[in-house]
């Protein structure tokens, strides 16, 4: 028996009868979601980004752009095979061409990132448009002659560069390139970036610089047989060289058809309906020289074109390598037409013009590109024009859009995105005809654009109580929140000199009160070159006086009594202004060092005063490029500061090297408190913390930063604490000679067990071998385990003929705490007998709330007295004669001066230095 003919069995449905596998139920998993797992997806697993929540940077992994690499090595093995034609300009679409990598859009890959992989062995001149690459890449480019532009494609804009033919097969008219979203502005307008959206004239000043900062030499392109092709740029909205968008290209009958209808042609024609005067630009240092002609036979046309885009109004010859078309000469309405050849293009002359279509002009006007040669680098007011024929010049001269258009629109937006508000930032704002003050409550994109939620002062009008479209993006009183965009806000102008706030109404502020109205005190300009710190080279006693020092604003005194103490005085921290940037830097590392010796510490050492918003600019950098956050407006501690700027920003080389392996910029003191000390030396907590540590120092450090243990400003270990004047570190030195505590040699055994038995400190525990054979025979002392010294061997040999030395660290600045606010105690020059000052950052004010900090230093000529030797056995032996009488009712440090109580009492970071490696330094 057998089924009818055409007969066919229903296919089964539901849960199979029989067993095994999955009892026909399918599968689980990714295959009942889609063809591919997305990123993160681990079938029957919670993902790793779920489990471990704690790792910021995987939030939203999956929706973030990709840039798959391509190394310096790869591109080299292109070129070398000849896989990719360096005669042309390199873009997406011939990288894709060669076979070798793959795009896919609909996975979040946005383009191709250069590698710094094979930089040393790059030797190609390119002209090469990628998605992104880093300053070591854009070095090695242009250090061969090359140009490098990065340039953001939209995933529509991808698809169709993937595969141009089977693109141009489906018949759909080329795309216009969308713009960078809101997060990829600020790079694609950045100089630095090679962004295809900076300004020109800033690219050409950041080659020079790069070229400065990696020591090559650019090499001159005024007479490179090869410049044409080094100048061709794609306009900000096009996708193919050669190619406008809006245009159907027709590979069948090998014709390009441009649009007819009005709206097609005026969408295709703007760009963000933004209408400038044309202003030819060019990148400065390729020079002032004509483009020229390809052959010399065209030279008699006397009709210059500098671009692709130019030059696709000729109808391009050379087209894409993938794209090869051979198109009659004649002209049909609505019809571009092609000849190629692989000659160089050569302008076509066309005797007449179509109705509804523009011939060989490019449907987007943006007149010259970036890298026009036009444009004098020394002359920015000369008319430049473009010689066309004569049946065009009505064409050309119709067009008033620009690529410079974009540019300053996106350059425009960045700095309004990122102009240093924040949340708790002080603003105010045109709102409904009225000029209102606040602060900033919440920022972020509310509705697809960049916007601030601000709390008024006053009931406003249409106001909210934080919410918008029924979603509450923060809380605040009925009536008083508002959402505003970022380029309606500035800062708020009331913060300045009352008596220029009382000229200026209500309704109309001065917003362009000059510095030193904003915050008072003398003119501050930055000071360029290397200037000696105070007291060298001149007389410190100019620094006295109010309006001397650093400005305090917005509680900046833990950085202002820092920075006064580290740079005022002393060269041992120069090192920081003056050390080349290196491969390991940021980017932003020049601009830190620039700001942090020109507008801080060189106007300090100079004209002895620096205004609060040079320090700002500090500030506002730290806050951006590090890891703490409210550096410009919240309390902060000294420590955060120094790890901000040496460590995370500057990545200068740690101070303190321990013999465990670690560095270190800082050393905080973790002692026991000993209830027998009333009034402890930063000399005896200095070895009590490295002694319970177990660990030395492995080098004598140039500077060493010792915090005192205290843990804010509500715990303090001990009352009083005296600074040493000289530090003794040669007993936390891992390979320094010691002495023998009872007979004066060589010492070669160390036991921590008898500290204090037979003398005090460190060096009370370092034995020769028949010192400590005697002393060890005691029946106290035989459990003792003693550690043998690491002594260096050229010193053992010449023990009986060297005296053992001693590393003394010397005291020049002491950082104090009280009621949250930091001072600074420092010396005025090198040696035992200098003078003090005291510095205070906040020591005045004029006005109220809209009034000035007024900074202050104050000479304290005892203090020298107060920390030598003697005075402290004094302080001592008088400090613990009134702890031991109990009849005595003045607690320890009574009878001291006021500044001497303060330095004692109110001690958080002392800083010292070597005498014998600032010479180093």
């Amino acid at each position: 028996m057998k089924s009818n003919p055409k007969a066919y069995k229903q296919p089964k449905r539901g849960r199979g009868i029989y067993g095994g596998g999955k009892h026909g139920a399918g599968n689980k998993g990714s295959g009942q979601r889609q063809n591919f797992m997305r990123l993160g997806y681990e079938t029957g697993n919670n993902p790793f980004y779920l489990r471990v929540p704690k790792e910021p940077y995987y939030k939203g992994h999956h929706l973030k752009r990709e840039y798959p690499p391509i190394s310096l090595l790869q591109l080299q093995t292109m070129i070398d095979t000849g896989r990719v034609d360096t005669s042309k300009p390199l873009d997406l679409v011939a990288l894709c061409n060669s076979k070798l990598f793959l795009l896919s859009p609909l996975e979040k890959q946005f383009g191709f990132q250069l590698t710094d992989e094979g930089l040393d062995n790059f030797k190609g001149k390119v002209n090469i448009e990628v998605q992104h690459a880093s300053e070591q890449v854009i070095a090695a480019i242009e250090r061969n002659g090359g140009v490098i532009t990065t340039a953001f494609y939209d995933p529509v804009s991808l698809l169709a560069m993937r595969d141009p033919m089977k693109f141009f097969i489906s018949g759909i008219p080329i795309p216009k390139r969308q713009t960078p979203p809101e997060d990829a502005i600020e790079y694609y307008t950045d100089p630095r970036n090679r962004g295809y959206l900076a300004d020109p004239d800033l690219v050409a000043l950041e080659r020079f610089k790069l070229a400065q900062k990696y020591g090559y030499e650019l090499p001159d392109l005024k007479n490179d047989p090869e410049l044409a092709m080094l100048l061709e740029r794609k306009d900000p909205r096009q996708i193919f060289y050669g190619l406008n968008p809006g245009w159907v290209v027709n590979l069948k009958d090998k014709k390009i058809f441009e649009p007819e209808d009005e709206k097609l042609l005026e969408y295709y024609k703007t760009a963000n309906s933004t209408v400038i005067q044309n202003k030819p630009q060019q990148m400065q240092s390729y020079g002032n020289y004509p483009t020229g002609r390809h052959n010399s036979a065209a030279e008699t046309n006397q009709s210059y074109y500098t671009t692709s885009d130019q030059s696709s109004r000729t109808l391009p010859q050379k087209y894409h390598p993938k794209v090869h078309l051979d198109f009659s000469t004649t002209a049909e309405p609505g019809l571009v037409n092609y000849t190629s050849t692989l000659e160089s293009r050569k302008p076509q002359q066309h005797p007449h013009k179509l109705k509804g279509s523009n011939l060989h002009t490019n449907l987007i006007e943006f007149g010259s590109p970036p890298s026009s040669p036009l444009k004098s680098p020394t002359d920015n007011r000369q008319a430049y024009h473009y010689a066309v024929p004569a049946s065009r010049q009505r064409l050309e001269s119709s067009s008033s859009v620009n690529s410079d258009s974009l540019a300053q629109e996106f350059s425009q937006l960045a700095s309004d995105l990122h102009d240093g508000m924040e949340v708790g930032s002080l603003v105010e704002v045109s709102f409904g005809g009225r000029q209102l003050f606040g602060v900033v409550r919440w920022c972020g994109k509310p509705r697809n654009k960049s916007e601030q939620g601000l709390v008024g002062e006053c009931d406003i009008d249409e106001g909210s109580d934080g919410s918008y479209l029924g979603q509450q993006f923060f809380r605040c009183a009925p009536g008083r929140g508002v959402f505003v965009p970022f380029r309606h806000c500035r800062a708020d102008s009331r913060f300045s000199s009352s008596c220029d706030v009382s000229r200026t109404s209500m309704y109309g502020r001065n917003h362009d009160l000059p510095s030193e109205i904003e915050y008072g005190g003398p003119e501050c300009p930055s000071v360029c070159g290397e200037i000696p710190p105070v007291g060298q080279f001149g007389d410190w006693s100019k620094l006295n006086g109010k309006f001397r020092g650093i400005q305090g604003h917005h509680n900046s005194c833990y950085l202002d009594a820092t920075l006064f103490s580290m740079f005022t005085f002393t060269s041992i921290f120069d090192g920081l202004l003056y050390r080349p940037p290196t491969r390991n830097d940021i980017p932003q590392y020049e601009e830190v060092q620039r700001i942090l010796k020109e507008e801080i510490v060189n106007p300090l050492r100079q004209n002895h005063y620096v205004r609060a918003d040079k320090v700002m600019k500090l500030r506002r950098l730290l806050q951006k490029l590090g890891s703490v956050k409210g550096l410009t407006n919240e309390e902060k501690d000294p420590e955060e500061f120094l790890h901000c700027l040496l460590s995370q920003t500057l990545k200068a080389e740690p101070f303190l090297k321990l013999s465990s392996g670690q560095e270190a910029y800082h050393h905080q003191l973790f002692v026991e408190k000993d209830e027998k000390l009333v009034m402890p030396t930063v000399q005896q907590l200095f070895e009590q913390s490295f002694l319970s540590s177990g660990i030395k120092l492995k080098e004598v450090p140039p500077a060493l930063i010792i915090q005192m243990p205290r843990f804010g400003k509500s715990y303090k270990m001990y009352p009083y604490v005296l600074p040493s004047s000289l530090l003794d570190i040669t007993d936390v030195l891992e390979n320094s000679p010691r002495q023998c505590i009872v007979c004066g040699h060589l010492a070669e055994m160390e036991c921590q067990q008898c500290l204090g038995q037979c003398g005090s400190g460190l060096e009370s525990i370092a034995f020769c071998a028949p010192c400590l054979y005697k002393v060890h025979s005691h029946k106290k002392r035989t459990t003792h385990q003693a550690q043998p010294l690491q002594v260096p061997a050229d010193y053992a040999a010449l023990q009986e003929h060297c005296v053992i030395p001693r590393m003394y660290m010397e005291l020049f600045a002491v950082v104090c705490i009280a009621t949250s606010h930091y001072v600074a105690f420092v010396k005025c020059g090198p040696g035992p007998d200098a003078p003090w000052c005291f510095f205070d950052s906040m020591a005045d004010r004029k006005g109220e709330q809209n009034g000035f900090n007024i900074p202050e230093v104050i000479t304290c000529p005892d203090l020298p007295r107060w920390l030598s030797d003697e005075w402290d056995k004094q302080l001592l032996s008088n400090s613990s004669d009134s702890s031991s009488s109990s009849s005595s009712s003045n607690p320890p440090g009574t009878g001291l001066p006021d500044y001497v109580r303060r330095l004692f009492s109110d001690a958080y970071m002392c800083l010292y230095q070597s005498p014998d490696l600032m010479l180093y330094r």
